[in-house]
Order: structure tokens, then sequence, then C-alpha cells
């Protein structure tokens, strides 16, 4: 029921944070915050009065640049890497072979969930790299705080990717920049597309920015309006749709990669990380020519 609905996330939330004084119902002496409905049950709100001041009126915005806050400029200069990412700064190399195979241990996702699990794969070694073959991708952790140089490099599978490169700093809990992809140069023009607009998410394919959502402020969120923020998310998942990747299934997957503390496996920019063991781990297993 609507008016259940509205109970619980107004008057019972208040109450159980002890603000039931200030805020949670139309009562005198609290906060006059006041959305007026024209239909209830789709809740299309008509009216809206912030602080005692009429906002919105019949479904439109009345306020004039009025209670626009100005960040400070410190929260635009947060994506901070040390020096340009290279694409060989994101390989795997295997010291003393050219060609061959490897066995690795691989980040297997499962679109729209939580968990992932240690899966081997095969991958071949050319030219003393590790390459991913079909149904595997790079993935890759750049620490974009303090300038480290960290990066943790691995693999992974579930995730469909055709070509390109995905990159963004929405990556739990540290948000340092993530890159996933199947080429190494499109990952390097990801990452530093990311570093120049401040940060955000960014699609590359063939070595080219096919489409970006900025968000420069703390690299998590937008100045912009939310009609601009929408447009440039809206292009986001279009464009990830041509390349076999359903952007609702999968952005929360690609987000939570490198949060070490959900099973089984992870990766940080202090590399790959068993969650069950507590450690990080060599993601290479054995290598044969």
């Amino acid at each position: 029921d609507p008016i259940t609905a509205v109970q619980l996330a107004t008057i019972n939330a208040a109450e159980y944070l002890n603000l039931g004084d200030e805020v949670g119902s139309l009562t005198p002496g609290k906060f006059a915050d006041i959305v007026l409905l024209s239909d209830f049950r789709h809740f299309d709100v008509r009216d809206v009065i912030d602080n005692g001041i009429l906002a919105v009126v019949d479904g439109k915005c009345i306020l004039k640049g009025e209670g626009r806050f100005r960040y400070p400029e410190v929260a635009y200069k947060t994506v901070k890497v040390k020096g340009k990412v290279k694409p060989e700064d994101l390989a795997i190399k295997v010291n003393g072979i050219e060609e061959g195979f490897a066995k690795v241990f691989a980040i297997k996702v499962v679109l729209g969930k939580a968990i992932t699990k240690k899966e081997v794969i095969k991958v071949r070694i050319k030219n003393g790299l590790l390459i991913p073959g079909d149904g595997q991708l790079y993935v890759a952790v750049v620490e974009r705080h303090r300038s480290t140089g960290n990066i943790g490099r691995g693999f992974m599978t579930g995730l469909e990717l055709s070509s390109g490169a995905i990159a963004q700093t929405i990556a739990h809990d540290v948000h340092n920049i993530i890159v996933i992809g199947k080429s190494l140069d499109d990952m390097s023009l990801a990452v530093n597309r990311l570093v120049d607009i401040g940060g955000g998410m960014v699609l590359v394919v063939n070595g080219k920015v096919l489409s970006e959502v900025r968000l420069p402020i703390a690299g998590l969120m937008s100045d912009k309006s939310y009609e601009e923020v929408a447009n440039e998310l809206k292009e986001y998942i279009n464009m990830l749709n041509t390349l076999n990747v359903n952007f609702r299934h999968a952005f929360m997957t690609i987000s939570l990669l490198s949060l070490p503390v959900i099973p089984e496996i992870r990766i940080t920019d202090k590399g790959v990380i068993d969650v069950l063991e507590g450690r990080i781990i060599n993601p290479i297993i054995e290598v044969s020519t």
C-alpha cells in the first residue's frame, strides 16, 4: 500500500534514527520539506516546498541558480597517477619464456552478483607476455590517490566484452582506477583518459574513446545537471550494448572487483587477492613451452 510505503520512508525512519522531533511528518515545529502529489499510487510529483520555499510548481523547478553548491578546487584533483600509463604497464610478464602457455588464477564473475570464483584458466605466452584467449579479459587496478605507481594485474572471465576496454574510478571501497579489456593499448588509453577528465567511466575501442561519463568530483560525482548526466549515461549504456555488455548487469560487478573482502578472489593495486586465505597471490600457477 502506498501509504505504508510513505510511512516506511518518512516517520518510521525518522523515529528509528531519533530524528522524529525534526523530520518525518507534517507537524508544527518540524522542517518544512513537503512533496505534493498529483497521483499517489504512481507518485507523480506536482509541487515541492523545500525548507519553507516553493521550489517546484506543476512538476517544474522554479528556482533559478539557488542552492547550487560550489565544490572546492581540491575536490576536482583526485585522480593522481604516476606518469602516463603505458600498455606494458598493464601486462603480466613471464621471465625467461618468450612463447608457450601458462596456467593462471582468474577472477570468474557472475553478472549481477557480488561473489566471484577463483578459476584456473590456460593462457598463451607471446613475446614474454600473457595473452587472454576467448572469453578471457585483462583486468588491472591503478592506484590514483597518491601517485604511488602501484598497479595490480590479473585476468577475469564471465564478462563477454567483445573488444576494447572499460575503465572507471568507481571501484569500491578505495575507488582506484579499475580497467578491464581485450587490448592493452585500449586499456592504457582508457586509464589516461580518466586521468585527463578527473574520473568517471570511459569506453575505448580500437584506439578511440567511444563514450564517457565524466565524474570530476572525487572521481565519483558530476557537477552537471541531472539531464546532462542522464544523456551521457544513456549514450554510454548504448555503446556498451554494441560490445555485448549489459550495463545494468555489469556495472556493480565491475565496481566490486577491487573490494577484497568478498569471496573468493579480487584484485587491488597491490595485486590479486585470495579473499578466503587473506593474502596476495601470484596469478601464475605454472608455465610450459
